[in-house]
């Protein structure tokens, strides 16, 4: 088992604003980011207060409602709490919630940490009502918050989820400080000049930060790359975010899926801009509204920096801008986008030839009722 998978740190920003103000909250980003780490992060933090508990499920492979009952029953098992799961009513979300609340007279708040919530989507094909099931148990109990954790895909799709979350926050990459904290966790005796070369391949994302570690300890002897970095090892450590790269199989599959999945088409033709910039573009029309919303998205979940000095977006992640070198990005991702910018410039041709003929048909209406206007008198 890889031990890296359990090393938690950081996050303060967000403990800050849900432990000491507690609200139902809903925390989206993209696949390893770190949502889980994040909800198991407040759950150590909650088993360290009096009169509070944290119950921590995920609903992969929830296919209903009971399912979800089942997987709360199990966390209540797991963390030896003194509720009698077997003996509480168990017919609908909130019943089960309702019930718990009053078995358990120790605790004046009861976190529910909900991973993989995006699967409330494919729960919802089926079953319409479990919103309504889900807003009646959030707004009808009195100890319960809900944290839930989701992929992107459950923020851009979440007109029926808003009757009960309000509260939506992007989880974005480490920052320096707590990127360093992680490298040190990894390497103890790392040197600053090391942790900043890891830094700039990995651009502060934990899982590619684990991933590029694992394969530097197989390939080199860490001490002798602790100092003094030259040439040839720099040339090394570009070898080694390579094969690391390569040789795990799921990692251009990871990117595809987030590029191509997670990523709204809006979000497509600002990276592919930003990454084929060839003429010092400034980007001005970014300020617009159109791209706003699109832009501020991308920084926060760390694809895009602007760097303020040149007055220049650009990509900071060597792994995902070798995934848009990659033939992967050429054949799946550039055609489609070609596809698609000849449909949006054929929709502006359409609704330019649109507005000649509706103003050719006003003008016309109006030079026939000026010519009967003038033959009546």
């Amino acid at each position: 088992m890889d031990s890296s998978r359990n090393i938690k740190v950081g996050r303060k920003q967000y403990i800050d604003k849900v432990l000491y103000k507690p609200e139902n909250y809903l925390f989206v980003g993209l696949r390893h980011i770190g949502k889980t780490t994040l909800l198991h992060i407040f759950e150590e933090e909650i088993f360290k207060r009096d009169n509070e508990k944290a119950l921590y499920i995920s609903l992969q492979g929830c296919e209903n409602e009971h399912d979800i009952i089942k997987r709360i029953g199990l966390s209540i098992k797991k963390n030896n709490y003194e509720i009698n799961h077997d003996e509480l009513k168990k017919d609908t979300l909130f019943d089960y919630l309702e019930n718990i609340e009053t078995s358990d007279k120790s605790s004046e708040k009861i976190y529910l940490l909900i991973d993989e919530a995006e699967k409330i989507i494919s729960i919802y094909e089926n079953d319409k009502k479990i919103i309504d099931k889900f807003s009646e148990a959030i707004n009808n109990t009195n100890k319960f918050i809900f944290l839930l954790a989701s992929s992107v895909k459950l923020f851009y799709d979440m007109t029926p989820f808003n009757k009960f979350l309000s509260l939506k926050e992007i989880v974005s990459p480490l920052t320096k400080e707590e990127s360093s904290e992680l490298i040190k966790r990894l390497i103890p005796d790392v040197s600053e000049e090391l942790s900043e070369k890891i830094m700039n391949y990995t651009y502060y994302f934990p899982y590619q930060i684990k991933m590029y570690i694992r394969t530097l300890k197989m390939e080199v002897t860490l001490t002798e790359y602790n100092c003094n970095i030259n040439k040839d090892k720099e040339d090394k450590l570009e070898e080694i975010a390579i094969k690391t790269y390569t040789e795990n199989s799921f990692m251009p599959n990871v990117f595809k899926e987030i590029f191509t999945q997670e990523l709204t088409q809006e979000h497509h033709l600002i990276i592919d801009r930003i990454f084929k910039n060839k003429k010092k573009d400034k980007f001005e029309d970014f300020k617009k509204p159109e791209y706003r919303t699109y832009l501020d998205e991308l920084k926060k979940f760390g694809y895009v920096v602007y760097d303020r000095e040149k007055n220049q977006y650009y990509i900071p992640c060597w792994f995902f801008k070798y995934f848009l070198q990659s033939e992967i990005y050429s054949r799946d991702i550039s055609l489609e986008l070609k596809s698609n910018n000849k449909d949006i410039q054929t929709g502006k041709r359409i609704k330019i030839m649109a507005w000649i003929i509706e103003s050719f048909a006003i003008f016309f209406f109006i030079i026939v009722l000026l010519m009967y206007f003038f033959k009546s008198k």
